[in-house]
């Protein structure tokens, strides 16, 4: 967000909906859910329209969890699977 309180810049995603990992020029989300800031600078957010959890840090987009197919499995943060997750929490 820009240092004017009333102005908004779309600073990730495309105008279409897709799945695409990257810098911010071609990074793109499906559904955008729930965001959660992360150590370091950078933020969790969740996909529900592809079911994973994407992370965007230092000006770029990368999977952190989910398979993008729909189901429900726990293992391993790349491996697990989620069905259509929208919320997201931090643990202090």
């Amino acid at each position: 967000m820009a240092a004017n309180a009333n102005y908004v810049e779309t600073v990730l995603g495309q105008v279409y909906s897709r799945i695409d990992h990257g810098s911010l020029a071609r990074a793109g989300l499906g559904t955008p859910g729930k965001v959660v800031g992360i150590e370091g600078g950078g933020f969790l957010i969740v996909d529900t329209k592809y079911h994973g959890v994407r992370v965007f840090k230092n000006g770029y987009l990368d999977n952190y969890a989910g398979t993008a197919t729909a189901s429900y499995q726990d293992v391993y943060r790349l491996d697990a699977r989620f069905n259509t997750p929208f919320g997201i929490v931090k643990d202090s």
